[in-house]
């Protein structure tokens, strides 16, 4: 078991982003594909790039809060990672209350301080603060587009429940955002999620939702037990 280390978020951020808005990408093209691969036109890879910038804001609040609750997995390299967290939605909002929080916070801070400069008499204080409102307005429109395309692609699922009738009872840990930052980097994610798997204590009741038929079958290749929608199961 590999736990993410701080100073690797910036570059799983961009791995996460990567996968996922590789996936937009795709099907925004009308060429989504039920395995991934890396051989598509320039035009295609220059899509998908342009996608991944798009979704980078969610990515990073996604790495960022798993991080935060130590449910964040990874490769040394930063190319591969998977989350392994308890089903919990008061820890969710929690965090993602923290962060919003934080991002206002500095807003206020920073045109506090442009304040300040202004009664010292430095007249540029104006045009800053300006800048600064620019920049947090382009800033909240961009995590508007990115909220937009994650839901947007994560509609593609059958199901967004990861527990269903057939999953059995006790204590529910959702396997998601297994992300690689390439096709050729799929082997890698899959044996880090075999390693973070294994090492789960015992008793616990292991969940997922696959977003296609073969990413269920992988599931299954790690132990797994397929459900309903798509849904897989495991207890450690």
């Amino acid at each position: 078991m590999t736990r993410a280390r701080g100073s690797q978020i910036a570059g799983l951020a961009w791995t996460h982003a990567s996968a996922f808005g590789g996936a937009v990408a795709d099907r925004m093209s009308g060429s989504e594909r039920r395995v991934r691969t890396d051989s598509v036109s320039p035009r295609q890879r220059r899509t998908r790039r342009w996608a991944a910038i798009g979704v980078l804001p969610m990515s990073w609040i996604t790495v960022t809060t798993s991080w935060m609750r130590r449910s964040l997995y990874a490769t040394t390299d930063s190319r591969a990672m998977v989350v392994v967290r308890r089903r919990s939605l008061g820890t969710d909002v929690a965090l993602i209350t923290i962060l919003a929080v934080g991002f206002v916070a500095l807003f206020m801070l920073l045109q506090f301080g442009c304040v300040l400069l202004l009664r010292a008499g430095y007249p540029v204080a104006v045009a800053l603060s300006q800048c600064i409102a620019f920049a947090y307005l382009l800033l909240a429109l961009w995590l508007m587009i990115a909220a937009i395309l994650m839901i947007w692609q994560g509609s593609a699922s059958k199901s967004l429940a990861a527990v269903g009738p057939e999953t059995p009872a006790g204590e529910h840990w959702v396997v998601e955002s297994l992300a690689a930052r390439t096709a050729a980097d799929g082997a890698a994610v899959f044996r880090l999620a075999v390693r973070t798997v294994r090492s789960m204590p015992a008793g616990r009741v292991l969940v997922a939702v696959a977003r296609t038929p073969e990413l269920q079958a992988g599931y299954v290749k790690l132990g797994f037990t397929p459900g309903d929608h798509q849904r897989v199961y495991s207890v450690a």
